[in-house]
C-alpha cells in the first residue's frame, strides 16, 4: 500500500493526517490513536457509506483495517488547514485511492472539520464539498458538538 500525507504545521492538532498515513503504511495505529479522544466519532467516506461513524479507539482500529481491506493504494494530500476561533480545524485535502482487487482509481477533493475535547481529536466530519466545511466551522456550535 502506498500512502503519503502532508501537513502544513507540526502542532498536535494538525498531526493526525501524517500519523494516519504513516500508520496505515506500517500497519500500526498507536500514534494516531494517541491523538484521539476515547469518545472519538470519525465520519470518513467509508463511514458515510455505512451511515455510521467509527467510534472510540476500537472504531479507529477498524477504520485502519477497512482502509487496508478496501484500498490497495490510499494517499491523502493536505492542501489547507484553517483554524476556527473556537479551536476547530478545517482540513482541505485530496484523496487518491486504488481499489483492492479491482485496481480502479478513485480521487476526490474533500474537507474534514475536526473538533477537539481535552486537546484530543473528538469528532471528524467529512464534507464531500470542501466549501461546506469552512461554512460549518463558522456556524455556531450546536448541542451535538459538545458545547
Amino acid at each position: 500500500m502506498s500512502v503519503r500525507s502532508t501537513t502544513a504545521t507540526s502542532s498536535q492538532r494538525n498531526d493526525f493526517p501524517s500519523h494516519t498515513g504513516n500508520d496505515t503504511v506500517d500497519g500500526r495505529n498507536g500514534p494516531a490513536i494517541e491523538l484521539c479522544h476515547p469518545e472519538i466519532e470519525f465520519f470518513s467516506l467509508l463511514a458515510q457509506l455505512e451511515a455510521s461513524p467509527y467510534r472510540g479507539f476500537a472504531g479507529i482500529r477498524r477504520y485502519f483495517k477497512d482502509i487496508d481491506a478496501t484500498w490497495e493504494e490510499w494517499r491523502v494530500d493536505v492542501e489547507r488547514l484553517l483554524s476556527a476561533p473556537d479551536g476547530r480545524v478545517v482540513i482541505v485535502m485530496s484523496t487518491h485511492m486504488r481499489g483492492r482487487g479491482s485496481g480502479l482509481p478513485f480521487a476526490e477533493r474533500v474537507a474534514n472539520l475536526w473538533e477537539f475535547k481535552d486537546e484530543k481529536l473528538w469528532r471528524a466530519t467529512l464534507y464531500r464539498d470542501p466549501a461546506d466545511a469552512p461554512r460549518a466551522s463558522s456556524a455556531k456550535r450546536g448541542a451535538h458538538s459538545g458545547s
